[in-house]
């Protein structure tokens, strides 16, 4: 299996819980935040869609910069959010497919520690994950239900 193929079947795994989990929020609970120090419920969302697209930049770049953020609060409603979800994944696609073999053990710049592209985009994975835990947070401040692909994770 190629590395494209394994990094695409994590992420899709990934991506999909993230995606199910905003088309079951209620659109008038979308400003939820637990605390005035978090983010509400559409900025968590905002906030995988900006990241990924930084990452997605650094691969281009061969360096990560955070503050090239493209979705602001006019992505605070349900369709947008998913819609810039579903753009970033397309974005991804398509500059990775275009990744040959050597490519993808070029070095990103982070800093102390510097990733070659494929370490680099399981860190992305690895930011997703950690937003689903505070996801989870908020979803059971709210009790609400998980959808079906979250029932790995014994929350369903």
């Amino acid at each position: 299996m190629s590395k494209l193929s394994q990094f695409l079947n994590s992420w899709k795994y990934h991506r999909t819980q993230t995606i199910d989990l905003l088309k079951a929020t209620p659109e008038d609970k979308l400003t939820f935040s637990p605390s005035d120090a978090l983010g509400s419920l559409s900025k968590q969302f905002r906030h995988l869609a900006n990241i990924q697209h930084c990452y997605i930049e650094a691969i281009k770049t061969q360096k990560i910069d955070f503050t090239k953020k493209i979705y602001g609060k006019e992505f605070d409603n349900k369709n947008e959010l998913i819609t810039a979800l579903k753009i970033e994944d397309e974005r991804m696609l398509e500059t990775l497919n275009k990744l040959n073999e050597k490519e993808w053990d070029k070095i990103i710049k982070w800093g102390s520690y510097n990733p070659t592209v494929y370490e680099h985009l399981f860190w992305m994975i690895d930011h997703e994950i950690m937003h689903h835990g505070q996801l989870i947070v908020y979803w059971k401040l709210l009790q609400f239900k998980f959808p079906d692909s979250w029932k790995n994770w014994g929350l369903v």
